[in-house]
């Protein structure tokens, strides 16, 4: 496959980290996939994180790990995740939604 998206939008007690400043950088933790040489380019916004990957060249299960962290407590249900091709949007997966508890 070439050029896919990977979109997955977070819920609104959830905020992307982004391991690039060293004021959110947490220390000695886990591996990202922003530095993966599968990912073409990453976007960490406010609400969502975003990969793009020019091509896959494998069949098979991926993992795209990013660090989030919760801004507020409260329950929230996290909406799915979607994978599309870039040019032929038609062509997309969706995750399973997900709700989180967090105080």
């Amino acid at each position: 496959s070439r050029y896919l998206v990977i979109e997955d939008p977070l819920p609104a007690i959830f905020e992307t980290v982004n391991s690039d400043f060293a004021s959110q950088k947490a220390a000695n933790g886990p591996a990202t996939s922003e530095r993966d040489w599968q990912i073409s380019h990453s976007e960490l916004r406010s609400d969502r994180a975003v990969f793009y990957l020019d091509r896959v060249w494998h069949s098979g299960t991926y993992t795209v790990t990013y660090l989030a962290r919760c801004a507020v407590a409260g329950e929230a249900t996290a909406p799915p995740a979607k994978v599309e091709w870039m040019y032929d949007p038609e062509n997309f997966a969706l995750s399973a939604s997900r709700l989180f508890h967090s105080k």
